[in-house]
């Protein structure tokens, strides 16, 4: 939910947004780009101005392996803020 636009300023393309929810599909891939798993992220309160450090944000995926639910484990208790 929320507003985006394209606008045109001084002949520079700009690209406005404020999300309330958006929901980003994703895929996690190996070095040689084939597919390990895949999920779906959910940002809150996202506006165009937002730096990553004030984002909100939920993962959501199914771990099939060990490997995969590591990862799930990572991510669940906030590790996954250090990237970026």
């Amino acid at each position: 939910t929320g507003d985006a636009q394209v606008v045109v300023f001084q002949r520079r393309v700009r690209y406005l947004f404020d999300f309330g929810t958006c929901e980003l599909g994703w895929v996690a891939e190996d070095g040689g780009g084939e597919a390990l798993f895949k999920g779906t992220v959910q940002l809150q309160d996202c506006a165009s101005g937002t730096v990553p450090a004030d984002l909100e944000l939920s993962t959501i995926f199914a771990p099939k392996t060990d490997a995969q639910r590591a990862v799930k484990t990572w991510l669940r208790d906030g590790r996954g803020r250090e990237i970026g």
